[in-house]
């Protein structure tokens, strides 16, 4: 069986993934992709992983969590995601650390459906705005609190990444920006949930209304239906065009504000986040998508 695992970052998704394909589940369901309803293994696979720590599963664990997880049989493709897979918000600089825990997660994971074929799928976002989204979501601390020992310009997705690829060598992993995600909204879904880009989902412009004038957003629905293009590409080719035109200025800017930082913070983290981006675009193992 494969096992598509979304696993955040935090901040990155609110749980629209997971959404998006449970509104097209009888559709996944005809090409074997089941997408169970988070309360089916969300605190089930926390407290899987806790219980793993320092041992290894028991032969029949595998097959208790996926008598539990899935209903139905005919499951080919298995859709788990949790953006909290890793830990909870106020873990994520845990010991000084960025996502200490995700690698170790990830290999009890792993060697718990060791017999499986493993994807994983992370979106990143610019520290600039992903710090102050992420510790919005901590409650009763401190900032610098929330921070410990950790340097914001030294927040690293690309080391976060490689201490990935060495906690589960060889398991593909696909990548995208946060920034970009309402473009590549409609083949995330479909890279889930490993159906073919040329069937439709429900959803595929959700994000793109959002940050489009109703009148613009409008003519390109009526544009990709009239006149849908032959590729992936030139569909990208098509909302870019028509997000320059109506895209929303103020829906666009994500909020980057924290007692003490300046418009230079902002920037220079800013920076730091983009000369990352193209080696982690040249990382064996990992797929980059952007539009």
């Amino acid at each position: 069986m494969k096992i598509a695992l979304h696993i955040g970052a935090h901040s990155t998704d609110e749980d629209r993934l997971l959404k998006g394909l449970l509104r097209n589940a009888d559709l996944l369901r005809e090409h074997g992709t089941h997408v169970p309803g988070p309360s089916r293994y969300r605190q089930l696979l926390r407290e899987t992983m806790l219980a793993l720590i320092g041992s290894d599963p028991a032969p029949d664990t595998r097959e208790i969590l996926l008598d539990a997880i899935l209903e139905g049989d005919g499951c080919e493709r298995l859709v788990l995601s949790h953006e909290s897979f890793a830990c909870l918000p106020h873990r994520i600089f845990d010991e000084g650390q960025f996502y200490r825990l995700m690698g170790k997660r990830l290999a009890s994971f792993a060697e718990l459906f060791r017999a499986d074929e493993l994807e994983i799928f992370l979106a990143i976002r610019d520290p600039a705005s992903f710090l102050p989204a992420a510790f919005a979501q901590v409650r009763n601390r401190s900032f610098e609190d929330f921070l410990g020992s950790a340097d914001p310009e030294r927040i690293s997705w690309l080391e976060l990444l490689n201490r990935l690829k060495a906690s589960v060598p060889g398991i593909p992993l696909t990548v995208w920006c946060n920034e970009d995600t309402p473009l590549l909204w409609g083949q995330i879904l479909h890279e889930l949930a490993g159906i073919p880009a040329d069937i439709p989902m429900e959803g595929e412009l959700s994000l793109v209304s959002e940050i489009t004038d109703p009148t613009i957003f409008a003519r390109l629905s009526e544009h990709l239906e009239e006149r849908p293009p032959a590729t992936a590409e030139g569909r990208m080719r098509v909302i870019t065009a028509y997000l320059r035109e109506g895209a929303i200025a103020e829906k666009m800017v994500q909020d980057a504000d924290l007692p003490g930082w300046t418009d230079d913070t902002v920037q220079r983290l800013g920076a730091l986040y983009d000369a990352e981006l193209p080696s982690i675009r040249a990382l064996p193992g990992v797929r980059f998508l952007e539009p």
